[in-house]
């Protein structure tokens, strides 16, 4: 299945089915819009699970395959990707409550070689880098953004 513009990265690996690692749980958005009368649903991602997906089912203009699978003990969501070329505009949303206490990426690609590419961290304070395939920018690239969002609530 290819995802359009604005696709969801959690239907592209399916937690919906609930593979090995991931449970179902109640949500912390209950007044979502469009929620009719239905609990709001959310995922706990465990040290089990190992989530999945090709880049051109997410990219299809990209030529390139990359994994994308969550890690413990962080609940990571790590990527390792291939990629020609990554689309220059792009956003990450997620609606998140970790662990007190806890520190993990969120969200990753990594080259074939192994080496960050883009990652998004969330704990004590969220940071984003980014580096191209050819090293670009050549000093570490980070944003930091001083919002811990890992009290637990």
């Amino acid at each position: 299945m290819v995802y359009k513009a604005g696709g969801s990265l959690l239907e592209a690996v399916d937690v919906a089915s609930k593979p090995l690692g991931v449970v179902e749980t109640r949500g912390m958005c209950d007044e979502r819009p469009g929620a009719a009368e239905v609990p709001d649903k959310a995922y706990k991602v465990t040290k089990q699970a190992v989530l999945t997906v090709p880049t051109a089912n997410l990219f299809p203009a990209i030529n390139t395959s990359f994994l994308c699978s969550v890690l413990y003990p962080n609940d990571s969501l790590l990527c390792t990707s291939a990629t020609d070329q990554f689309p220059e505009e792009f956003s990450i949303m997620a609606t998140l409550r970790p662990d007190q206490g806890s520190s993990s990426v969120l969200f990753g690609l990594y080259s074939e070689a192994g080496e960050d590419q883009l990652l998004v961290e969330v704990g004590d304070t969220v940071r984003f880098f980014y580096q191209d395939q050819n090293g670009i920018p050549a000093e570490n690239y980070t944003l930091e953004f001083g919002a811990a969002i890992n009290d637990g609530k």
